[in-house]
């Protein structure tokens, strides 16, 4: 009996170590993925996940398994700006929003713990907004998103881990929006911003490149014009997969199209299926683009894809 009871705790602990090792995120939509170059491994915040809840939970991913890192800090929100800082080794996240809050906050991820920074984002409570760190600068940017009014916005901001400035951008301007993508593009040195959501009701195909503090609009026609996720591709300059065509009514889109720099290639083979307010990240050490959960007619997903220049992979 006593050998009997030693081998059953012994299977038993097997269990629960082989449960939780393979343990991932909850369904959800409209989380918040960016790489941490340092730990070398994707994060993943927050999101609305199911039964009108959100999450607060962080959590790593470095190609082969997921991490639950935290789930104190911040509070659950949806659609916040969340941005690994290089010059500072940290990972930076602002604003976000619940169904009754608009958060104003900002909080650092060391890789250990979640510190609350004492300033709040100048600009007000913003959600939906675009941001990304320019290695050139050093600094992050913050462009437009939605306040707490619920009005679209097109300013620019910028981060240097204690200051926060206005840049004065010119040339002509990218139109307000929310959802736009926008990330650093180490071969021209430059930020790129894409696409988007402007009022009333319109999906925005459109690339500009911030050139300094002016504004350049580079290209408009992507195929297929639907409000998805993008990341950084290997071998080209970004990927835009899914999202959703149209408001009223709404129908969702499986399409993966890649900007090469130049002009849209449309990828054809076996990809993901249609879903909108998913994310994705992508890994500049494993050279793979990551795309997680996402919503499909009304349901949060929790699947996991891997784009490694060439195919696409679930994991």
């Amino acid at each position: 009996m006593k050998w009997l009871l030693r081998n059953g705790l012994c299977f038993s602990l097997l269990i629960v170590l082989s449960v939780l090792s393979h343990a991932q995120p909850s369904p959800r939509n409209m989380h918040s993925m960016t790489y941490d170059l340092k730990a070398k491994h994707i994060l993943l915040f927050g999101g609305a996940i199911e039964n009108d809840q959100y999450s607060n939970e962080l959590w790593s991913y470095n190609g082969k398994e997921w991490k639950l890192l935290s789930n104190n800090g911040p509070e659950a929100r949806e659609d916040a700006m969340l941005v690994y800082d290089a010059e500072r080794n940290k990972t930076w996240l602002f604003g976000g929003r619940t169904n009754t809050t608009h958060f104003t906050d900002c909080w650092e991820w060391d890789g250990q713990a979640w510190k609350k920074n004492a300033l709040s984002i100048p600009f007000g409570a913003r959600d939906h907004a675009s941001a990304a760190y320019d290695a050139t600068l050093k600094k992050i940017l913050v462009f437009g998103g939605m306040n707490s009014s619920y009005a679209f916005t097109n300013d620019l901001w910028s981060w240097n881990g204690t200051t926060w400035e206005q840049v004065p951008a010119t040339g002509e301007l990218p139109a307000a929006r929310i959802s736009a993508a926008m990330h650093y593009n180490i071969t021209r040195g430059r930020i790129t911003l894409f696409g988007g959501f402007t009022q009333p009701n319109r999906i925005l195909n459109d690339i500009w490149e911030l050139d300094g503090l002016t504004w350049k609009k580079i290209n408009e026609t992507m195929p297929g014009n639907a409000l998805g996720a993008v990341a950084p591709a290997p071998g080209f300059s970004f990927m835009a997969f899914g999202g959703a065509i149209g408001a009223n009514p709404r129908s969702l889109y499986d399409g993966c199209n890649i900007w090469d720099g130049k002009s849209w290639i449309t990828y054809e083979g076996a990809k993901p299926p249609k879903r909108f307010m998913h994310a994705m990240a992508y890994d500049p050490v494993q050279k793979k683009t990551y795309l997680f959960g996402g919503n499909s007619d009304g349901k949060p997903m929790n699947d996991l894809w891997e784009w490694d220049g060439k195919t696409w992979t679930r994991k």
